[in-house]
């Protein structure tokens, strides 16, 4: 639990300047139908971090009715990736996370769901019959489905479209299952300031607690 807070404040520090969604995963190894046909961007080792610009939904879009009605290359408001955490280097790895970014200036909601690949045939019936041309194989592949909503403040008669938002996405592998492999440096900083002020204070205090003993007496003597 202390590892966790710990890594959740280091997270904050490093993305305080920008709004952000994340959502942490487990990754096994599964045997699943491979869908390259959808061909979606693949996050992997080495392309782990992107950019991308999307419409938001309109404002007062319900988070989780946006897109619901169209297929998986028709709507503007979601981006669909492929997480290909097959590499030997994230081998090693169970749980890794997925986090967006996006500048403040552009009021937005994001919802981010993790799904296998059965998972994504299921929320698109039409893809089904894929299903049986799909080869399966082992692996830890899996899809990220990403929307997003307008928040800005604006009053109801207001018809203007909002503007696309800029966002970068992260994907990394957790270190002791709690910290981001990007705050792993900031960790390594701080650790060293950490136990030099941890032999500091002991040293302070009995400074300190000198100083008030003098002043003590100091005032019984005017006393």
């Amino acid at each position: 639990m202390r590892h966790s807070i710990f890594a959740t404040f280091l997270l904050h520090v490093v993305i305080a300047f920008a709004n952000t969604e994340i959502v942490n995963f487990s990754a096994s190894l599964i045997h699943a139908p491979a869908l390259d046909f959808l061909n979606w961007t693949t996050i992997r080792l080495g392309e782990n971090e992107l950019r991308f610009e999307n419409a938001p939904a309109p404002l007062y879009t319900p988070l989780e009715r946006v897109c619901e009605q169209v297929g998986p290359h028709n709507c503007p408001h979601e981006l669909w990736l492929v997480l290909d955490l097959n590499h030997v280097e994230w081998a090693s790895y169970t749980k890794f996370t997925l986090r967006v970014s996006w500048p403040a200036s552009h009021p937005a909601d994001f919802d981010i769901q993790i799904l296998t690949a059965q998972d994504v045939l299921r929320v698109f019936s039409a893809l089904n019959r894929h299903q049986s041309q799909a080869e399966l194989a082992s692996t830890r592949r899996q899809y990220a489905r990403i929307r997003l909503v307008d928040t800005g403040v604006r009053p109801p008669s207001a018809v203007a479209s909002p503007s696309p938002v800029p966002f970068i996405i992260i994907v990394e592998p957790l270190y002791l299952n709690v910290l981001p492999a990007s705050v792993l440096p900031v960790v390594l900083f701080l650790l060293p300031l950490i136990g030099a002020a941890a032999m500091l204070v002991p040293v302070a205090n009995r400074f300190l607690g000198e100083v008030a003993t003098h002043a003590t007496a100091e005032l019984k003597t005017v006393h």
